[in-house]
């Protein structure tokens, strides 16, 4: 018995030993982690767009409605999705009208932002989510409860005003208010306000100034803030009683407006004006003080004294001690009033007192008030009531003592609340319930929960526990309010009385039993621990007892180790047990006993953490009013984790070549816990194998749900296999699958199997065919035929469904054999015959059968060669006339062989049209009497044909549906002469006085299509012949074409008794000589009158200031008064007069008029006595015309002057002669861009400076007002104030100069001066007489330059640069790479200072292409150290000493150095290039790409040259290396021979090593080595 517990006990220390490593094993073991889920939850759906609520209805704006949608992933594994949204129209169907990917990670949120549009009707909008394994669906949709109307709304509310009240008291100063409104509904709008102050004395009305203020509307999300309109007034000049009234006007976007209106109030502006500033209300908590300050300010311009009297209601102020006055307060400085107040202990919390100071004015009698409130403040306090002074407890047991939290405060308040016992002894726990409450009213309770637990019992027993029998400690509890600044803490006490007790302490000796996988496999589930068991109890010392103890052991909980629900039956599958489980001790005294554990034998346990409790009870014997609770201990198992799977196979499926065949397997987790697995298959050769799923997560184990789930816990797998259409349909197909663990471990494998079933088809390829055979020509086109099936068949081909048979034949094999799945090529040939057309479709299809069974045709469509040919039938030539149609009968004769639908398209100069019959004609028909028609140019358009020009015109007959040319043919036109006489230029009437001779002048120019000459006469009409004097006109006149010629004559009325209004006609007659047919003739009325001012009257600026017009007329008698002489009384009456230009842009340009001796200045409707005149008498008058000052001159100005001659003898009888006198002013204004330049002489990349232009007027006259200048400049510079300025009225040649601000982009690197085009452009506000307008457009083409530090510091430094950096180079070539390195750098900073100097505008891309070359140079020169390590490997190949070992890698590590070294030069070269002191780079696609793009070239360039260099040594010392061993090889055989000569039994000398160059060339590709 004694070894079996020393066998147990080595054991026991053995596993102890073992339990911490094979803990931490178990910890750190991955097999034990599961994955986390997926749970995509929606937590909130909100209305962002415009959106309110109006009168209860959730109301949406017209268009975009915005949904802002919060996704919170309560899992922890990131997920992936789709979310949408979904709207129901009109109580519709919802439909989804908006989705969006999601992607959010593991415990996080994200927000989304959708939309939709709608304008009108109502909606009830959702969103629904879904995500990839989300393991929880029921929290991925949401919907908003309210259904939503679509209509435009608007709203408003007036939140406050600090406008004045009536009778309100204003400093002579500056006003400012506010008028505070919100927007309610769910359309912006604009708020302004139209107030006036109108004086009660009288007078003129002062506007407010109004700020005109946007309120947006809110949303469903967020109501809209609030806004204000801004109004101001100056009162600073304003003295005296005024009536403010008014009403603010607010403005919605479809143009309706609702007024706002204020009550009308008087407000008082004065001098003498105070304000009173209360202090902010206040709340005191009672018992206490406080003292409200108020300010008196004296805003007025004297000093001033007051009274001051108080108000209170509740009598907590003793006015006793306040002041009553305030003296001599000095203009614009205040004086404190402090009111002390003291609150009471007895207020309630709801008491106020409010103070009322009044402070009047002794000067103006003006009383000012303002008041304060004192708030009783919150008295915070409570009362803790427990139901209980003394509890008794057990030790190691817990006892709960309650107590009640009263709010015994006047206001709500949160309370902290504590326990703890006095005494603080050691291993005692304290617990309340709750640490802090809700919000608590007044006079309410909350019921409080205090745990005490004590101490286990030890031996020996410690004092500082202070769990003996009988001991007895104080639990303090308080209760402390949150709120208030004091904190009035309410406390209790309880005593708490250990009760004398006896209990059994079980100390397991050990905590936790490991069972490994190993142990699970091979089923060693036993283990053996010793327990120590003691009586112990809190008696005094030396007292004495026995009990009884009974104990057992037994499972209790157990938990997955994967934290996954199952194994819930698992304690039932684990027994224990204790020997002895009952065993008697006295006080004090401990026994060891020995405990057992065994598990399931059946099948694995699940893997996790099982826990076993201890449970002691005693009987005690002898011992009255002892307490004997109930002890526990607990130990736990700890169970390894078994990854294992068993795939089963599937049973034989059926299936079908070519179709998708589904074999189901099952999976079943044969471990011990949640396991992961994948599953994938080599498949068979040609088949399309899936396996869904091909991944299981978290497989519960088979054991997990223990006794239920064995043989029931499996996931299916389908596998969808698709074999090819040939496979073979005798033997079974399996298919292997296999399984791995989630780590990639192979687990398991099995198979699907699949038997097909046979498949017969077979199909032509292509579909469809198209065989163009020439005409009576044959044509052989391919098919094939493809065996689908999976067995070796025999088809037949046949053909049918002729289209147009007659016309062609058709030649095709009758029958093909082919293996499974294999093609075979055929022919087909088909024969045009001879009424084959083109136009004619043809068809015919090949049929593959299979013992009578179609499987398969193909469509073969058949096309005949197109011969196009029509032949054109006409007359070959015409004779037109300009502006003459020429109509052609055309004869077509088709000759090809379809069916020709087109025109007829001439070849004809510019102005010609045309127009023609359609053709329609059939092969071998022949159609005559088709139109075609042909139009010359009339003589007044801009291609007018020459009289004697031949025009040889192409005729095409063109195809329609082609559009090519089918036939052609030529016809010729001459063009005859033709006359046409314009008359450009002629009187419209020649009117004259009786004796005034008047000048006539016609202009006539000859329109025809050739030279002319005509014969001209003029004459009168018979009826003015001798009354007016004959005319005289040249008698021939010779024009070529177009040419102008003036005819210049004179009139004079002859007779000595001309009537008033007497009318003639002078004639004119035109015959052209020669062959030119036709005439022309024109007419011209003459007139007499009384006064005639048919002629302008031209004025120059030298005329003014004053101009005497003399006006001459004439009393003619009418016709029934020629024989009387008695003289007749005549007026003149001023009518009107209208201006040639706009007045309003020349303001400062005045004219006026007046008739000497008459009225001055005239006005429209003045008349003007001329006195009596006698027949024929020739009479005149002045008109005298006030011009503007020469500096002030418009542009072609001028008057048309209308006046009235009446004969007042005749008056009511005739209405008099109407005349206008028509006054031009020589002048004219001719503004134009004189010059475009910059402020500082030059734009420089990155700076601002002033682009100034130069305006110059050049006319004789001033410029309008109101003229503009705009400028607009091409993308590389930005005009910070790019509107249009304004230029005076320039005088004459006067300029003005206009400036913008201007900011220049960085230019790209390569570029070292850009071009700027700017066009400015003159605006004028009318058109301007004399305006050159191809001055007023300039397009100015201006440079922008590169940075640079100067012409000449940049031009010497750089050279200076490159001098230093050719001297490096020269170093370089005595071997010294570091010079040769540094050279290519400096040189790079040289070129970039000598770009930079600008010298020429390419100097840039000069430097860059110098730069490149200098890399190719430095490249090539720089591979001398590949060259060295080549030589040294040369060494090596020819068994010399070498320094190197591993030529290769030197070679790979030095062309890699020397390449990088390199290609830091074109990058410090890019960055020398585009670096300015700006800092400002161009960051353009073109110059990014190009700088990159360029240092790419460059590097590639490098890099390949040095790896040419590095094969091209490589070869060459591999030719150096073969060549020396052959010579050595050649030195040897002759010194063998000459040691053969002296001894011939000599031994032949060592061979040397064979060197084969193929093969190191083989080895040795761009210097590597093998």
């Amino acid at each position: 018995m004694k070894i079996y517990h020393s066998i147990v006990l080595v054991i026991l220390l053995l596993v102890s030993s073992m339990g911490p490593l094979a803990l931490h094993d178990l910890e750190n073991s991955s097999s034990l982690t599961s994955g986390r889920s997926v749970d995509i939850s929606v937590d909130s759906v909100e209305i962002v767009s415009p959106s309110a609520v109006i009168d209860g209805v959730h109301t949406l704006a017209t268009g975009t409605h915005e949904v802002r949608v919060r996704l919170v992933n309560l899992g922890t594994t990131s997920a992936t999705g789709t979310l949408d949204l979904n709207v129901a129209v009109n109580g519709g169907v919802p439909s989804a009208v908006d989705s969006v990917a999601i992607s959010i990670g593991g415990s996080s949120s994200a927000t989304y932002l959708m939309e939709w549009v709608q304008t009108s009707g109502t909606a009830d909008v959702s969103v629904s989510v879904t995500a990839g394994a989300d393991s929880d669906l029921s929290n991925n949709e949401y919907s908003i409860t309210d259904t939503l109307t679509v209509e435009d709304k608007s709203g408003y509310l007036v939140v406050s005003d600090t406008l004045p009240n009536d009778g309100a008291i204003i400093g002579r100063d500056m006003w400012h208010g506010d008028w505070v409104f919100t927007n309610t509904g769910n359309i912006p709008f604009n708020a302004e306000g139209d107030l006036i102050l109108t004086p009660s004395a009288g007078g003129s009305t002062i506007d407010l100034t109004s700020s005109i203020t946007n309120a947006p509307p809110g949303s469903l999300s967020a109501n809209a803030g609030n806004s204000v309109v801004n109004l101001s007034f100056d009162g600073s000049a304003l003295s005296g009683t005024y009536t403010l009234s008014g009403l603010f006007q607010i403005s919605f976007p479809n143009g309706s407006t609702t007024d706002v209106t204020i009550a009308s109030r008087n407000i008082v502006l004065t001098d003498s004006h105070a304000t009173l500033t209360p202090p902010s209300n206040i709340s005191v908590n009672p018992g206490s003080g406080t003292g409200l300050l108020f300010i008196v300010q004296n805003l007025g311009s004297s000093t001033e004294s007051y009274t001051v009297e108080y108000s209170n209601v509740s009598g907590w102020v003793d006015p006793s001690s306040l002041p009553s006055t305030i003296t001599a307060l000095a203009s614009n400085t205040g004086a404190p009033i402090n009111v002390p107040v003291d609150v009471p202990i007895t207020a309630n919390r709801s008491d106020v007192e409010t103070v009322t100071v009044y402070v009047n004015s002794t000067t103006s009698g003006v009383s000012i008030s303002a008041r304060a409130s004192v708030l009783a403040g919150d008295l915070f306090e409570s009362d803790l009531q427990s139901n209980g002074s003394l509890v008794y407890i057990d030790p190691g047991a817990t006892e709960q003592i309650y107590y009640t939290l009263v709010n015994t405060g006047t206001s709500p308040a949160h309370f902290d609340l504590t326990a703890g016992l006095q005494e603080e002894p050691i291993g005692w726990t304290v617990t309340i319930e709750p640490e802090q409450t809700d919000l608590l009213s007044p006079g309410n309770t909350r019921a409080v929960t205090i745990t005490v637990t004590a101490p286990l019992l030890s031996s020996p027993l410690d004092p500082e526990t202070k769990v003996s029998a009988g001991n007895r400690l104080h639990l303090r509890v308080t209760s402390t309010p949150v709120e208030g600044n004091s904190a009035l803490t309410a406390s209790n006490i309880t005593d708490i009385e250990v009760r004398p007790s006896v209990s059994v302490a079980m100390n397991p000796l050990v905590d936790e039993l490991f069972f490994s996988a190993e142990d699970l496999e091979s089923g060693d589930l036993f283990e053996l621990f010793d327990v120590e068991v003691i009586l112990l109890s809190n008696f005094p010392s030396g007292t004495t007892g026995s009990a009884v103890v009974n104990i057992t052991s037994a499972p209790t909980t157990f938990s997955s180790v994967d934290g996954a629900t199952y194994g819930t039956q698992e304690i039932l599958r684990w027994n224990s047990t204790l020997a002895p489980g009952s065993i008697s001790l006295n006080l004090g005294e401990s026994r060891t006993i020995v405990a057992s554990v065994l598990g399931p034998t059946e099948a694995l346990p699940a893997a996790g953490e099982l826990n076993f409790t201890l449970t002691a009870t005693t009987s005690l014997s002898g011992m009255v009013g002892i307490t004997s609770p109930q002890t526990t201990s607990s130990f736990r198992v700890i169970i390894d984790t078994v990854i294992d799977g068993e795939l089963e196979d599937s049973p034989i499926t059926a299936g079908v070549p070519g179709v998708q065949n589904d074999a189901t397997m099952n999976l079943v987790n044969t471990g011990n816990a949640l396991s992961d697995y994948t599953l994938s298959s080599p498949g068979l050769p040609g088949w399309i194998v899936n396996l869904t799923p091909n991944a299981v997560t978290a497989l519960a184990p088979e054991v997990g749900t223990w006794p239920s789930g064995i043989d029931s816990v499996f996931q299916s797998v389908v596998v969808a296999a698709t074999p090819p259409t040939d496979a073979r349909a005798d033997i079974v197909h399996e298919i292997e699958i296999l399984l791995f663990d989630g780590e990639g471990r192979f687990v398991d494998n099995g198979t699907a199997s699949f038997v097909l079933a046979e498949v017969i088809g077979a199909s032509i390829e292509p579909d469809q065919m198209y065989i163009e055979v020439p005409s009576e020509g044959t044509q052989t086109a391919s098919f094939q035929v493809r065996n689908l099936g999976n067995s070796l068949q025999t088809y037949d081909i046949s053909t049918g469904n002729f289209v147009g048979g007659t016309d062609f034949t058709v030649g095709a094999p009758s029958s093909v054999t082919v293996e499974p799945g294999a093609n075979i090529t055929l022919t087909v040939d088909v024969t045009a015959l001879s009424g084959a057309r083109a136009d004619s479709s043809y068809s015919f299809e090949l049929i593959l059968e299979h013992l009578g069974i179609e499987q398969d045709r193909s469509a073969v469509e058949v096309g005949i060669e197109k011969i196009h040919d029509l032949r054109l039938t006409h007359e070959a030539s015409f004779e037109a006339i300009p502006g003459e149609t020429l109509t052609m009968s055309v004869t077509v004769e088709n000759r090809g062989n379809l069916l020709e639908i087109g025109s007829f398209n001439l070849t004809t100069p510019a102005g010609w049209v045309q127009s023609s019959d359609e053709i329609n004609i059939l092969p071998g028909e022949t159609i005559t009497g088709l139109s075609v028609t042909l139009t010359v140019p009339a003589l007044d358009s801009e291609e007018v044909p020459m009289a004697g020009q031949v025009y040889v015109i192409p005729i095409l007959a063109v195809n329609s549906t082609d559009n090519l040319t089918i036939g052609t043919s030529n016809v010729t036109v001459t063009i005859k002469p033709v006359f046409q006489l314009v008359m450009s230029s002629s009187p419209s009437r020649i009117a004259s006085i009786p004796g005034q001779s008047r000048d006539a002048s016609y202009l006539m120019k000859n329109a025809g299509n050739d030279a002319v000459i005509l014969d001209v006469t003029c004459e009168l009409d018979p009826s003015s012949v001798g009354r007016w004097s004959a005319p005289v006109c040249p008698s021939t006149l010779e024009l070529s074409q177009g040419q102008e010629r003036w005819i210049n004559l004179s009139l004079t009325p002859i007779d000595d008794r001309h009537w008033d209004k007497e009318s003639g006609t002078l004639l004119f007659e035109f015959i052209p000589r020669g062959e030119v047919g036709g005439n022309a003739s024109w007419s011209t009325p003459l007139i007499i009158e009384r006064v005639q001012t048919d002629d302008p009257i031209v004025l120059r600026a030298s005329d003014g200031p004053q101009y005497t017009l003399n006006v001459e007329w004439m009393h003619v008698p009418e016709l029934s008064q020629t024989g009387t002489l008695s003289p007749s009384s005549y007026s003149l009456r001023y009518v009107s007069a209208e201006r040639t230009v706009n007045s309003s842009l020349y303001p400062e340009s005045l004219w006026s008029f007046a008739i000497s001796g008459g009225p001055n200045p005239l006005v429209p409707g003045d008349l003007h006595s001329l006195g009596s005149a006698a027949p024929y008498a020739l009479d005149s008058f002045d008109v005298l015309v006030n011009m503007p000052d020469s500096t002030s001159i418009a542009p072609g100005d001028g008057w048309n002057l209308t006046f009235n001659l009446e004969n007042l003898d005749e008056a009511g009888s005739r209405p008099g002669t109407t005349f206008v006198i028509k006054l031009r002013l020589d002048s004219y204004s001719d503004p134009r861009i004189a010059e475009v330049s910059f402020s500082a002489g030059s734009l420089i990349e990155g700076s601002t400076t002033d682009l100034v232009v130069n305006v110059t007027n050049s006319g004789t006259a001033i410029l309008p007002m109101f003229s503009l200048v705009t400028l607009s400049c091409g993308d590389s510079v930005t005009i910070t104030d790019n509107f249009p300025r304004a230029i005076p009225a320039l005088a004459i040649q006067e300029s003005v100069e206009v400036n913008w601000t201007v900011t220049a982009d960085p230019l790209p690197w390569y570029v070292t001066q850009g071009d700027l085009e700017c066009t400015v452009s003159l605006i004028m506000p009318d058109s301007v007489y004399g305006n050159n307008e191809g001055n007023d457009v300039v397009v100015e083409m201006l440079t922008v330059d590169s940075w640079s530090p100067g012409f000449l510091i940049s031009l010497i430094s750089g050279i200076l640069v490159i001098v230093l950096s050719l001297f490096l180079f020269r170093r370089g070539l005595d071997d010294d790479e570091r010079a040769l390195h540094g050279s290519t750098y400096i040189v790079m900073l040289g070129l970039a200072l000598l770009a930079r100097s600008s010298v020429i505008p390419e100097i840039g891309l000069i430097c860059i292409v110098l730069a490149t070359l200098w890399m190719l140079v430095v490249s090539w020169i720089g591979a001398g150290e590949i060259q060295a390590i080549h030589d040294d490997r040369r060494k090596a190949l020819i068994g010399e000493r070498s320094a190197l070992g591993n030529h290769a890698d030197e070679i790979e590590t030095t062309r890699r150095e020397i390449g990088l070294i390199l290609l830091g030069a074109p990058i410090f070269f890019v960055l020398m290039m585009t670096i300015d002191p700006s800092l400002k780079v161009d960051l353009s696609v073109l110059s990014i790409s190009s700088s990159i793009g360029y240092i790419l070239v460059v590097g590639i360039i490098c890099f390949v040259i040095l790896r040419y260099l590095d094969r091209l040594y490589g070869l060459l010392h591999n030719d150096l290396a073969a060549l020396d061993i052959r010579t050595a090889r050649i030195r040897g055989i002759l010194q063998s021979r000459t040691q053969n000569r002296v001894n011939p039994f000599a031994a032949p000398p060592p061979m040397p090593e064979a060197f084969n160059q193929e093969m190191e060339s083989e080895h040795i590709e761009g210097g590597e080595e093998e």
